[in-house]
């Protein structure tokens, strides 16, 4: 079974089944970076932020072809958010962008970030960029 199964029972909400043909597909080689990015995508789902960032971190270190390192770091920026980790969340943020990128997404969790924080001003901003 390859790692693509998991797309299906995924957004069937069979979590239980998404993660274990992940885990699967992890143990026989196919792209074992890609495997765990997915993975962490489950544990989100089941709003498992320390598993999920864990299998995140996980992905750095294995490395895919498919899975852009920038979109792992942005990940992992919504899950610090959740945990109200938000120096975390905004070191991953910037690492998600390309030099003197702009992007609506990160600019939007910024401001969810400043507003955590208490920078209601900064947090206006920022939404309104």
């Amino acid at each position: 079974v390859g790692a693509e199964e998991h797309l299906g029972r995924l957004a069937l909400g069979d979590l239980p089944e998404a993660e274990e043909t992940l885990r699967r597909a992890q143990e026989t080689g196919v792209d074992p970076g890609f495997a765990a990015f997915q993975r962490g995508r489950v544990q989100f789902a089941w709003r498992d932020w320390i598993e999920a960032l864990e299998r995140y971190e996980e992905a750095l270190e294995l490395g895919s072809p498919r899975v852009p390192v920038r979109d792992i770091h942005f990940e992992m920026a919504t899950c610090h958010i959740n945990l109200e980790e938000y120096p975390e969340a905004l070191d991953h943020l910037e690492k998600s962008l390309l030099p003197g990128e702009r992007a609506a997404p990160v600019s939007f969790y910024r401001g969810v970030c400043a507003l955590g924080e208490g920078r209601v001003a900064s947090a206006l901003a920022l939404f309104r960029e």
